[in-house]
């Protein structure tokens, strides 16, 4: 009897010791898997952020609108404004911001 007790008391001890290796095992790939859920984070918003910066640059073949409002001065003040545009509307001096 105490033959199978002393096995089994050594599988036991097997036993824990590869529960106790699997368990910081686990641990230490938690850990890894957190770092790169944030490094993933990361890069998704350095995404955004390089999309954002190239997405108002117009490639070779696209024409940009420009508008400007030039003053013209005579003496000391401010007397009319033109307005220019690459577009062929101009803004409605009558209209209200809402």
């Amino acid at each position: 009897m105490s033959k199978i007790k002393k096995e089994l008391e050594e599988q036991n001890v097997t036993l824990l010791q590869t529960k106790s290796d699997l368990f910081l095992q686990l641990q230490a790939e938690q850990t890894n898997v957190a770092d790169l859920e944030e490094r993933i984070a990361q890069l998704v918003n350095t995404k955004g952020d390089y999309e954002e910066q190239v997405s108002w640059e117009p490639t070779q073949n696209e024409r940009v609108d420009v508008d400007v409002i030039i003053p013209h001065w005579q003496g000391a003040g401010l007397q009319s404004a033109a307005y220019y545009s690459t577009s062929n509307t101009v803004p409605n001096a009558n209209a209200t911001d809402p």
